[in-house]
């Protein structure tokens, strides 16, 4: 009986691709196995297909790429001008150093 892996992490579905991928299986057959370990919403046929082409093409990382996160919406200017705020009003003593 297989056992269900409810919240597996991006680069463990993706680890299981690359694997699968490289011993010959193809997109339609990775995403058929591994619909019965992760459930059958783990991932998308079409997005298996694409990181077995990522993979043909020679990516071996199987972590998110850099600079597809969320930008980050503070800066230092905006810091410095709340803790500005902060002390001005009294919620905080002092300027941290």
């Amino acid at each position: 009986m297989l056992r269900k892996i409810e919240t597996p992490a991006k680069c463990e579905l993706r680890s299981v691709i690359r694997f699968l991928h490289a011993e010959g299986s193809n997109a339609a057959e990775i995403h058929r196995r591994m619909s019965k370990v992760y459930g059958e919403t783990f991932m998308s046929d079409r997005k298996v297909r694409k990181w077995c082409r990522n993979f043909d093409a020679g990516r071996t990382d199987v972590h998110d790429a850099g600079g597809q996160r969320r930008k980050p919406v503070s800066t230092d200017d905006l810091v410095q001008r709340v803790v500005g705020w902060l002390v001005d009003s009294g919620l905080m003593a002092q300027e941290p150093t």
